[in-house]
């Protein structure tokens, strides 16, 4: 038998730290790096962006992180950074050329919203795994599950 346990609960749990960001924000501070240069933009919890001309990701990254107040950006992924977790995207069409991971409490949407579910979080990508054996010893571990990446196999 093998249990499988994904942390996934609503944020943030203090409601005081909810802010909804109009879902223009993130595009407007991309098209001020080049009109046009936004393909697509999906929002929530997590901020997921598409570029017209990939060569343009550093820029883009830069643009947010120097608006991170105004756009509730806590960490951009891009580059290496995001190429560790998913597949490039310069070769995988259905991987984001940027990911936001929001500021806590932050959410991309045009209405109000009092809670999420931190789909990119830290403590949200991470699973509890045992395998509870009664001939083996027990042995449980907490590893990140991360798109790609092998489900856990052996006990350390």
């Amino acid at each position: 038998m093998l249990i499988v346990a994904a942390a996934h609960g609503q944020a943030p749990i203090d409601h005081t730290l909810v802010r909804d960001v109009a879902t223009s924000v993130v595009p407007a501070v991309v098209e001020a790096v080049k009109p046009g240069l936004l393909a697509q933009f999906t929002g929530d919890d997590v901020g997921l962006l598409w570029l017209t001309d990939q060569t343009r990701t550093a820029d883009v990254k830069a643009a947010l992180l120097a608006n991170a107040a105004a756009a509730g950006v806590g960490t951009v992924l891009a580059g290496a950074d995001l190429g560790a977790l998913y597949p490039e995207p310069a070769t995988d069409p259905r991987t984001p050329d940027l990911i936001i991971e929001t500021q806590p409490g932050v959410i991309y949407s045009d209405s109000v919203k009092l809670a999420e579910h931190a789909a990119s979080a830290t403590t949200t990508r991470r699973s509890r795994c045992s395998s509870p054996t009664p001939a083996a010893r027990p042995w449980s571990r907490t590893p990140s599950i991360h798109a790609g990446s092998p489900p856990p196999s052996s006990a350390p």
